[in-house]
């Protein structure tokens, strides 16, 4: 099992990302308290040092697991469901210019919170139907450079569609997406799945990626979350990729860094 951790370039203890501020100081930081690879979280990937990123990188033996694309809906508040054309265009521009970018640094991309949201009282087929084309459409696009896309179960009060385990396979297999893999949240999972095991077993060949964080979102082992039922079930699974912290930085980035490392090595050794 490798151990990842989510980074931003904006320090906030209501967004679960560790470490922030400049991602190639973020990379030394994780190598530092024995991370395998960091998570890039930023609205304007044109903006990333690309070179200097993969040059630390190679110096500190380290990876980018994935580039997230959540901080876009945060920013700019677009959505792969929007229906105004001129939004649903730039939005998917914009997540193939992080695919450009994941082709570069060897990472994945992970698609989350711009899943979107159906308005109340709007014909949700319609707005399901948009999500599945705007997939398709980045699913092409990541065949062509070979780039993994993650997408993202995530809880029904942050958005209502793509819950569970179950919703990522059937979006997968209804709109045969290629290069698209699941990602399971330990905390969107405390939510929506009925059983954790289950969860996991559904997506089972489809999980590409991991997130953890405990019940309350602060760093595991900090709450009630019964890690031996996820953990024994990716072993089932054969899982053996990326467990990566998505955690408040609460009490303080370091203490949650600190913290994760020395929860994993209690499982893991």
């Amino acid at each position: 099992m490798m151990f990842s951790v989510a980074c931003g370039e904006v320090k906030n203890p209501s967004s679960p990302l560790v470490f922030s501020g400049n991602f190639c100081s973020s990379i030394v930081k994780a190598k530092k308290y024995g991370f395998d690879a960091i998570e890039i979280h930023t609205p304007d990937i044109e903006n990333l040092d690309v070179e200097s990123v993969i040059a630390t990188c190679k110096c500190e033996n380290m990876k980018i697991s994935t580039i997230g694309t959540g901080a876009i809906y945060g920013k700019y508040g677009l959505s792969l469901m929007d229906q105004e054309k001129d939004k649903h265009d730039r939005i998917i521009n914009m997540v193939k210019k992080y695919i450009d970018v994941a082709e570069r640094v060897k990472s994945k991309v992970t698609i989350g919170s711009i899943k979107g949201n159906v308005p109340k009282n709007a014909c949700r087929d319609i707005y399901i139907e948009t999500l599945g084309s705007s997939l398709k459409d980045i699913s092409d696009y990541a065949v062509q450079k070979g780039v993994i896309v993650l997408l993202e179960a995530t809880n029904r009060y942050e958005n209502n569609v793509i819950n569970n385990g179950s919703d990522i396979v059937s979006m997968i297999e209804k709109y045969s997406l290629k290069n698209v893999m699941g990602l399971m949240d330990s905390f969107h999972m405390n939510i929506e799945e009925e059983s954790i095991s289950n969860g996991i077993f559904t997506v089972g060949k489809y999980l590409g990626h991991v997130h953890i964080a405990d019940n309350t979102r602060l760093y595991p082992g900090s709450g009630s979350f019964n890690w031996n039922i996820l953990f024994e079930a990716l072993k089932k699974c054969g899982y053996n990729s990326y467990l990566s912290i998505e955690c408040l930085p609460i009490p303080s980035e370091e203490e949650c860094a600190k913290k994760s490392i020395e929860f994993f090595q209690s499982f893991f050794g």
